[in-house]
């Protein structure tokens, strides 16, 4: 019988449009399954998984979880040091492990660790390696492995044997006493440049065996790198530098200041990746040979620790960035459709100024921007300028509230603003002065301040609702004063009309079907707060739930068909609804955005990997503008983007079994069963009949959208139709 995997990604694709100053940057760390947050080397293997050193353990990660690899005591077949320095790949696919206290080679067909031993010269014995090893440099395509030490110099392991040879140091009499802290090869010319600590750059000739001192203005060095263009770049306590072979001398510092350089790496795009410990990341294009720090919009530090010990770019060219303190840094190379704005003033960083709740276009075409605690801003999209308004309680004129819960342009162009604690404001067009209002209830004799939205109606009739028990208004233009109209509707979140005149509110139980004339209102119960309402271009009546999912209503019966995560969706908590011109309705949820087809009833969710600002928005935050773009606001700022130039690409990711158990135990620990392998892959497993309890672990490989895929599978010879299992990726 042979197990049939299937592995379904589908991808964000997107068309030209505004892009953030930097790739997004995932963080990935011991909350994640992550051994330790001290990351200091990075490999990718021949079959794309990323293995991470660090100072407690060495860990295999497939996008979902890691596998830590640790010492165990009195088990001489595990990795025999915690503290891992280097990492590199042999071309038998064998990983090689520096570690503070020796060096292993790892088989992965078996899983085990080898632990390496050289021969001395000085004995002619091989003994077993004991002392750090800092650097691993694979050469002749990987058929050969240098390896430098502390103490016991230049070791060289040829064929992918796990015994090595030392190799004397000529300019000080053939000592095998020294330590190699970095090595870099230089295929082209048949040899390879190593850094001797307390004696400078020295050259190993690969063909002669041969090892001597080239330049001694330097005594210490953590990297080397030869770029793709022959040039020799040295990283040192005192910054990075250029070696000018044709007259023997380094360069000048290239970056701005005497940072400790400990990696650097060339990306596809010939630009070199400086890793500095106290400096953060920095960028150099061999163009220009200009470094440039690796920002955030806001001029910020896009990594989160400027202690950065180990950079690696995988085959899809996103950057891995291990750091001393802050675990991993994966920065992915998309633009992605969704265009994230956050506001970041320079020293005045605070994650409120971010949490949106609301928005209003003007007639200029530029954006009102309501927080929950910042106050009310203005974007100035052509010139990218925000101007921000905040509550001053010496100044009558300013905003009420710093809580901008609703807006809405009416139609006399002057914007209406709902907030809490401060009731409603008043912004007349051109005007930067405030006008407040109370929600007065002569019922009760008490204002009701905390306002939850504003509307202007097709009769051009204003709205306010109040809640926390609050009720709804009308506003008097002849008296310009809000007043109550019906004590019997409260709490009303949001409001809507469809195309026969109905107004729709909804409140924490119920959908109201709201008489603006006589007062015989419907009520449909709900069970669930009513978030937001929205009539689609077919005359459907659609009802966004905070808990009971996306409601279809039938306003003859009242009854209503419901969808839930069950159907698709990313959350049961619906916030808001936009529609596109393709039959689409956009929801925001705590859980991402989702793209539902009225006609197919079909999902697609996007989520923060995608590029949104974060899987969570809010209520009453989003907008459709006349452009055409969509507008949906979060806790990280707010998304803007055309919902045409989104679409989707199915795509398929090579799919791995990772894993297989007969009677519970791994064929690792028991190869018994194993028929046929070949070099790092089992290609046979035969069970007898009475012993085949199985299960199969599998991954499709991606780390860009492991929450898009999903899994089938089929045992031939034992199932007749396919498993679909969603995100599972065991078979049993």
């Amino acid at each position: 019988m042979n197990l049939r995997l299937l592995a379904a990604c589908f991808l964000l694709l997107v068309r030209v449009c505004d892009a953030q100053t930097n790739d997004p940057v995932q963080y990935i760390g011991i909350e994640h399954g992550l051994s330790n947050n001290a990351v200091t080397s990075i490999y990718q293997d021949h079959n794309g998984f990323m293995w991470f050193g660090t100072y407690d353990g060495l860990n295999l990660y497939d996008g979902y979880a890691f596998r830590v690899f640790r010492n165990i005591i009195g088990d001489s077949s595990s990795l025999g040091d915690n503290h891992i320095s280097a990492i590199e790949g042999d071309a038998a696919h064998n990983l090689w492990i520096g570690c503070e206290k020796g060096l292993y080679i790892y088989n992965p067909l078996h899983s085990k660790f080898k632990h390496a031993r050289f021969k001395a010269l000085a004995s002619g014995v091989f003994q077993p390696i004991l002392d750090n090893v800092p650097a691993l440099c694979a050469i002749d395509n990987g058929r050969s492995m240098l390896v430098g030490t502390v103490n016991k110099g230049l070791l060289v392991f040829k064929g992918n044997e796990s015994q090595g040879m030392q190799v004397p140091l000529n300019a000080t009499k053939n000592t095998t006493a020294y330590t190699v802290t970095a090595i870099a090869d230089d295929p082209r010319k048949r040899f390879a440049y190593l850094f001797v600590a307390g004696l400078g750059l020295c050259r190993y000739d690969v063909g002669a065996n041969l090892l001597r001192l080239i330049n001694a203005s330097v005594k210490e060095a953590d990297c080397l790198k030869v770029d793709t263009e022959g040039n020799l770049w040295i990283g040192t306590d005192n910054g990075l530098f250029r070696y000018e072979e044709r007259n023997n001398v380094l360069s000048r510092n290239m970056l701005p200041a005497r940072n400790r350089v400990i990696q650097l790496f060339e990306d596809k795009k010939k630009t070199i990746w400086i890793a500095s410990d106290g400096g953060g990341v920095w960028s150099m294009p061999l163009a220009s040979q200009e470094p440039k720090p690796y920002l955030s919009a806001d001029g910020s530090s896009a990594i989160n620790s400027n202690a950065v010990y180990s950079i690696y770019e995988d085959n899809e060219g996103r950057k891995w960035i291990g750091t001393l303190r802050g675990g991993i840094n994966l920065i992915q190379p998309f633009t992605s459709s969704f265009k994230t704005v956050a506001y970041n003033p320079p020293g005045r960083a605070n994650p409120v100024n971010n949490f949106i709740l609301s928005f209003c276009e003007d007639q200029y075409n530029n954006i009102w921007i309501g927080t929950d605690g910042a106050g009310l801003r203005y974007w100035d999209r052509k010139a990218n300028r925000f101007t921000s308004f905040s509550h001053n309680p010496a100044d009558p004129n300013s905003i009420s509230s710093d809580f901008v819960t609703g807006m809405f342009r009416d139609s006399q162009n002057d914007l209406w603003i709902s907030t809490w604690f401060g009731g409603v404001n008043r912004l007349r067009k051109n005007s930067t002065s405030f006008e407040h209002f109370i929600c007065y209830n002569p019922k009760t004799g008490a204002a009701e301040n905390n306002a939850w939205l504003v509307y202007e109606d097709a009769q051009k009739r204003l709205w306010a609702s109040t809640t926390n028990n609050g009720t709804l208004y009308r506003f008097n233009r002849s008296g310009n004063r809000f007043e109550l109209f019906d004590e019997n509707i409260v709490n009303i979140h949001c409001v809507a009309e469809d195309s026969e005149g109905n107004f729709w509110g909804g409140n924490y139980t119920s959908l109201i079907r709201i008489d603006r004339g006589g007062k015989k209102h419907v009520t449909y119960k709900i069970g669930y707060t009513v978030r937001c309402i929205r009539e689609d271009r077919n005359k459907n009546l659609w009802v966004g739930t905070d808990g009971g999912g996306l409601l279809l209503l039938n306003p003859k019966n009242g009854e209503f068909q419901r969808f839930t995560t069950a159907d698709g969706l990313p959350s049961n908590s619906i916030l808001r609804l936009l529609e596109d011109g393709k039959h689409n309705l956009w929801l925001s949820t705590y859980n991402g955005l989702c793209k539902f087809n009225t006609l197919t009833r079909i999902c697609r969710n996007f989520s923060q990997s995608d590029g949104l600002q974060s899987n969570q928005f809010s209520f009453n935050a989003a907008l459709a503008l006349k452009s055409g773009e969509f507008l949906f606001g979060g806790i990280k700022g707010f998304n803007v983007f055309y919902p045409d130039n989104v679409y989707d690409k199915k795509e398929t990711p090579r799919i791995f079994l990772t894993g297989i158990k007969i009677n519970n135990t791994s064929v690792e620990d028991n190869d018994s069963y194993v028929s046929k392998r070949d070099v790092d892959k089992i290609n046979q497993v035969t069970v007898p009949y009475d012993q085949a309890i199985l299960s199969m672990d599998f991954v499709g490989l991606d780390y860009t959208g492991t929450d898009k895929i999903k899994y089938a599978y089929l045992l031939e010879g034992w199932d007749k139709n396919w498993n679909n299992v969603n995100n599972i990726r065991t078979a049993n």
